[in-house]
């Protein structure tokens, strides 16, 4: 994961991106020495819903741990299950 500084991000945002969605490269964007934002891969939001979207239907279970596997799967153990989301099976938040 890279981290640039704010005045380098809005002078190389369009490079920035690229990195983002041709390299799958987290980009992590700090302020006075803070964390503040980041750009991310599209289907790594698409993994980050899609453990709230599990995470809010087994709200009642407690704990959950989530992983991305070698293969690019998604482990996700909520409550003592381990489900297993295969990388086609992680969908965008817009997509029914």
């Amino acid at each position: 994961m890279a981290t640039v500084s704010m005045t380098y991000a809005r002078e190389h945002f369009a490079e920035l991106c690229e990195r983002a969605y041709f390299h799958d490269e987290t980009v992590l964007i700090t302020k006075g020495r803070q964390d503040r934002v980041a750009i991310i891969p599209v289907k790594t939001l698409a993994l980050l819903e899609q453990i709230e979207r599990a995470l809010d239907r087994n709200a009642d279970v407690g704990v959950a741990q989530a992983r991305l596997a070698d293969d690019g799967s998604l482990l996700l153990r909520v409550g003592g299950q381990l489900r297993a989301f295969a990388a086609g099976e992680v969908t965008t938040g817009n997509q029914t």
